[in-house]
Parts: C-alpha cells; sequence; structure tokens
C-alpha cells in the first residue's frame, strides 16, 4: 500500500515557505491604517486585493511600514469594479530594510483618495532562507 505522500512532512509546529494574512480594508475614502503580525521570520512578497464594495474617483495609495514606522513597500489599488481582485503591490521583499521577525507587527497605510472602496487585502509573506 503506498504512503500518504504527506506523510512526514511539516510534523513541527514551525511554517516554512511562506504564509497569507488577510486584512480587511473598509472605509478607504478616507486616510487610514490596518495592522497585521508577521507570522514568519521572512518579509512580504505581495499584496493582492479582493474588492467588496468599488474603488471610486481614482487609486488610493499603499505605505507599507514595519513596527518601527520604517516604509517597506509601497503601491496602490487602482480604480476598479467589485468582486475583481487587483495586485496592490509586489517585490517588496527586494526592499533591504523588509527583513521581518515572526510577532513583528506590519502597518499598511492608505491615502483615501479613492472616495470610497473596502476589501480585503492579502499580505504574502515568504521565509527567510
Amino acid at each position: 500500500m503506498a504512503k500518504n505522500p504527506m506523510y512526514g512532512q511539516n510534523k513541527s509546529d514551525a511554517v516554512s515557505g511562506s504564509a497569507f494574512v488577510t486584512v480587511g480594508m473598509s472605509g478607504m475614502g478616507s486616510a487610514g491604517q490596518r495592522y497585521c503580525v508577521c507570522p514568519i521570520d521572512g518579509k512580504i512578497s505581495s499584496l493582492t486585493f479582493m474588492v467588496t464594495t468599488a474603488v471610486t474617483t481614482a487609486a488610493s495609495a499603499i505605505t507599507v511600514k514595519d513596527g518601527a514606522g520604517d516604509t517597506i513597500g509601497t503601491g496602490s489599488i487602482p480604480v476598479t469594479a467589485v468582486n475583481l481582485g487587483v495586485v496592490a503591490a509586489t517585490g517588496l521583499d527586494s526592499d533591504a530594510d523588509s527583513a521581518l521577525s515572526a510577532g513583528d507587527v506590519v502597518e499598511i497605510e492608505f491615502d483615501g483618495a479613492s472616495g470610497a472602496g473596502a476589501g480585503d487585502m492579502v499580505v504574502q509573506f515568504v521565509q527567510s532562507v
């Protein structure tokens, strides 16, 4: 009988590879910020936004910061219709100051230029090698 291909894989509590955290982003018609916690030692690789309320008027600028307030990267959420997914930022892991430890707080700021909009931001963390 063949063994389950996952047998023996990831038996520890350690997360390896990458992890995804979803952050609710409501009230984007005015400037604000949302926070999440880094689940692994690593860096943020990308931000993807799933629109639940249409982003109107103008693109919303996104700034991602570490717990010390240092900018890790930037991106934007374009004017878009509801129920669409858009890539808000990529390549954030290329910044020399972007290394994070498990438990570090990450801040996602938005500028409020969109006039309206809401959705879920999916943050992809990649493990340090």
